[in-house]
């Protein structure tokens, strides 16, 4: 598959699982495109204080990689100051979330592996 740069969908959303302000959300690869395990694959930009809310995914595992910016991922009872070049795993069932900081926006790519369909509860 390929998909060309112009060709990519992008939208504007709320912040996910009851996270806090706007993201940018460009689907590099969406939904049901891919049987080979690779869910989605997502370029990510929160607007500065924005966030992902704590969830967990039933079904699947997630890796965020920290493209361009600063802010905040925790995994469990962890949480750590992440920024370019780190890389979080997040293994089914985890809570989890990310957030930019104050400061700027925080670019990542979001890449889901793992069963069928995309699930996720918030606690």
């Amino acid at each position: 598959m390929l998909r060309r740069a112009a060709d990519v969908r992008m939208e504007r959303k709320p912040g996910r699982a009851r996270g806090q302000g706007e993201f940018e959300c460009r689907y590099l690869v969406e939904e049901g495109e891919n049987e080979n395990g690779v869910q989605f694959v997502h370029d990510d930009t929160l607007d500065p204080g924005a966030s992902f809310g704590t969830h967990r995914h039933i079904d699947s595992e997630e890796i965020y990689l920290i493209l361009d910016g600063s802010g905040k991922a925790w995994v469990d009872d962890e949480k750590w100051d992440v920024g370019p070049g780190d890389v979080v795993t997040l293994h089914k069932g985890q809570s989890h979330g990310i957030e930019a900081g104050l400061g700027g926006a925080l670019r990542f790519l979001a890449i889901g592996i793992g069963g069928p369909k995309r699930k996720y509860e918030v606690p």
